[in-house]
């Protein structure tokens, strides 16, 4: 049996007795984490936002407006490099 105690970011306790399926795995954090990637579009660095599924939420002008809008939706902000 896994256990993940609880963080401020992520609330509660999880307890499972059995190991997580891909999608479950996939799923897992995309309310609360959002990751943000330096991308070029158009020959311009920008910053793009995903879920923690890997979907594309949105692109940021940098990595600050990134963090802020993650922020603002109430969730975590994670670089990825």
């Amino acid at each position: 049996m896994r256990t993940v105690e609880s963080t401020s970011s992520f609330p509660g306790r999880i307890v499972r007795s059995e190991p997580m399926s891909a999608k479950d795995f996939l799923d897992w954090g995309v309310d609360n984490v959002a990751y943000v990637k330096p991308v070029t579009v158009k020959g311009k660095t920008t910053c793009a936002i995903h879920a923690a599924n890997g979907g594309r939420l949105d692109t940021a002008s940098g990595r600050d407006a990134a963090f802020v809008t993650i922020l603002q939706h109430d969730m975590v902000p994670v670089s990825v490099h």
